[in-house]
């Protein structure tokens, strides 16, 4: 796996270098070798000083990919020392639970948590889709999907996967409480050939129903692009997705709640 592979641009690596104080190549090499070990220098001091505490704050220096990506193994880092984490209950109210073994279980793969970055640096500084779509628009991608061409079909429905995870990982005071009415819900499947009645959207009374839905269309699309991806030019972590997309999205509500947006949400409890 080379160094693409792993998200890092050539300024990542001698960013990483020095904050470690390491050769570049020597870093380079023990990456290819071992790629694994990233997530050690995502969680290493002087790498979370660069990227989160820089001594110029007026200066950028590191990549979106790499903020996120250290960000990303801090949160992990804090699933393994707590038995509690906060369950998304309604727009800014949060109910600690002790359900945390699903999210840790999540985050333990690198490729995971180096998915979940290279996701959050896209929606932070977009790369354009291979049609002219709005990319924050569902209905629009959706649309698109069905006149496009394999390749581009894949990358289409795993991006409407990625708009369904950050919406609900991230956004999730704005997508829980809004429902996707039944018209919207059929033109968002008709790509796949499904209806409403073949998929299972949650309880219609339920106090998160845009989550709900999310949940429910996020890893039926990311299974189609994995279905449609003929030439393998997406990541391999996109079906793993597939099956574990509701930890997926608490563990980007716990690292937007925690680092995107701290103080800003009401931890609450009901007796």
């Amino acid at each position: 796996m080379g160094i693409q592979r792993l998200g890092l641009s050539d300024e990542d690596l001698e960013l990483l270098a020095e904050a470690t104080d390491r050769p570049v190549d020597e870093l380079r090499s023990e990456l290819e070798a071992r790629p694994w070990s990233i997530l050690d220098l995502f969680g290493h001091p002087g790498v979370v000083e660069a990227a989160l505490e820089p001594e110029d704050p007026f200066r950028v220096l590191v990549s979106p990919f790499l903020f996120f990506a250290v960000i990303a193994q801090k949160a992990a880092t804090d699933l393994r020392s707590t038995n509690v984490v906060n369950e998304w209950t309604g727009p800014r109210q949060r109910l600690p639970v002790f359900d945390v073994e699903p999210l840790r279980e999540f985050s333990e793969a690198p490729g995971r948590v180096i998915f979940l970055a290279r996701l959050l640096a896209t929606f932070c500084e977009p790369r354009p889709l291979p049609l002219p779509v709005n990319a924050l628009d569902l209905e629009d991608v959706a649309a698109w999907v069905e006149v496009a061409e394999p390749d581009d079909r894949a990358h289409l429905l795993a991006h409407l996967g990625d708009l369904a995870l950050f919406r609900s990982g991230v956004l999730a005071d704005e997508t829980g409480p809004q429902s996707l009415d039944r018209d919207l819900l059929e033109r968002l499947l008709r790509p796949l050939d499904l209806t409403v009645d073949d998929v299972t959207l949650g309880d219609p009374a339920s106090i998160s129903p845009g989550i709900d839905a999310m949940e429910s269309l996020g890893p039926t699309w990311y299974r189609a692009a994995s279905e449609a991806d003929q030439r393998g030019a997406l990541s391999v972590v996109v079906s793993d997705i597939a099956t574990r997309f509701r930890p997926a999205r608490r563990f980007l509500n716990h690292l937007a709640d925690a680092y995107l947006n701290p103080g800003g949400a009401t931890i609450g409890c009901s007796l």
